[in-house]
């Protein structure tokens, strides 16, 4: 059994794009050198999804392997009839299951030493594989520059138009009341709170969009630096090729010579 998982592994390595002959000619000009962890790090890489499930099957398989042979003899030998527990390939995998999971119903235990070594060292693994999947989900939900740029520009635009909105409001509210009380109507004008409250929404509407845009500004400040840097850049080499282009034109009008 263990024999056939380290040939599931070894298959999986060579089937990886970074084992083909191009490849290692390429890491060979760049002085690496491909092994099995560098192989496992790029399909981690490249397929987190299919290398983790890949590493935690064959891993609980293993241990589960490894525990069978340490319990059953001990369990066959020191209950008559013997104990169901680690007899069979299911529970050792439910029971290596449990371990890394952290729940450990108790259902089944090891009795022997080398087992119960086993067990920590199955407790630890499972800490460990806990920790990538957690990282693995955090990649998935995680947007990079270029993809929070558009979810910035909307939540700001929306923020700009509630304080566009917000100020036409008390000022159409401000208007109103200054003109109703020049023509002398008193009938639904509206009051001095009603401005006071037109003006205050006005204010809280400015308040969230300068919110926002600071906030956005804290998330994306790197992409900003690099967006405000190749804008730098696009200038200088416009300006470079505006003066190419007037010293062109002096040489050819013959007010400097090339």
């Amino acid at each position: 059994m263990l024999c056939r998982l380290y040939f599931v592994l070894t298959a999986a390595a060579i089937l990886s794009p970074m084992s083909k002959l191009y490849a290692k000619r390429i890491c060979h000009e760049r002085g690496l050198n491909i092994d099995f962890v560098y192989l496992m790090k790029t399909s981690m890489h490249k397929y987190p999804g299919f290398t983790y499930m890949m590493i935690l099957l064959v891993s609980v398989l293993g241990m589960a392997q490894l525990l069978r042979i340490f319990e059953r003899p001990y369990y066959s030998l020191c209950f008559d009839p013997p104990i169901e527990d680690f007899r069979t390939l299911e529970s050792a995998f439910f029971f290596v299951i449990m371990t890394m999971a952290s729940a450990g119903f108790g259902d089944i235990t090891t009795s022997t030493r080398a087992g119960r070594w086993m067990t920590l060292a199955v407790a630890c693994w499972g800490a460990i594989m806990l920790s990538l999947l957690f990282t693995i989900i955090g990649d998935i939900f995680y947007l990079e520059g270029h993809l929070l740029a558009p979810l910035f520009l909307v939540g700001e635009t929306k923020m700009a138009g509630r304080a566009v909105y917000a100020a036409l409001q008390y000022n159409a509210i401000k208007r109103r009341r200054y003109k109703l009380l020049e023509e002398g109507e008193v009938k639904d004008i509206p009051t001095i709170n009603d401005v006071k409250a037109a003006k205050f929404a006005m204010e809280l509407a400015l308040k969230n969009y300068k919110k926002e845009c600071s906030h956005n500004l804290e998330l994306d400040s790197s992409s900003r630096r690099d967006r405000e840097l190749q804008t730098v850049k696009d200038q200088v080499l416009d300006l470079s090729d505006k003066f190419d282009f007037f010293i062109a034109s002096l040489i050819r009008s013959g007010l400097i010579k090339s």
